[in-house]
């Protein structure tokens, strides 16, 4: 377990692991799939597997566009004493904004692109 959560510790930031081609993973150094060793990862820790389907359900939610179970989801969610607990209240203080983007096609992303660019020409140009 120690392994999977140490080494390959970037499978648990994808939204749809491979289920089904079998691969050489380095830090299990054996051939498996990327959901096996997600499912090695979760089925030690009650906790963390509980803290990554909702992580899952939220991304999924928000990426399809579904507002209604994206509210479901942070309406019903029962805080557990895990970091995603502050994350999941910020999502219920912001809820309308948060439904809003879910529907909303528009993003403020080259906006923030923009900002980035100029405060980093403000760095470059003052040393």
């Amino acid at each position: 377990e120690y392994k999977v959560l140490k080494s390959l510790w970037r499978l648990f930031h994808k939204a749809n692991p491979d289920a089904q081609k079998s691969r050489y993973l380095f830090g299990l150094n054996e051939y498996s799939t990327e959901q096996n060793a997600i499912d090695i990862g979760t089925d030690t820790f009650p906790a963390f597997k509980t803290a990554y389907e909702t992580y899952i359900d939220l991304h999924n939610a928000l990426m399809g566009r579904h507002a209604d179970e994206l509210k479901n989801i942070i309406t019903n969610y029962q805080p557990n004493g895990t970091p995603l607990d502050t994350a999941m209240h910020t999502l219920r203080k912001n809820l309308n904004g948060v439904i809003n983007a879910a529907k909303s096609s528009y993003s403020n992303g080259p906006i923030e692109g923009i900002n980035r660019k100029i405060k980093e020409l403000k760095r470059a140009c003052y040393g």
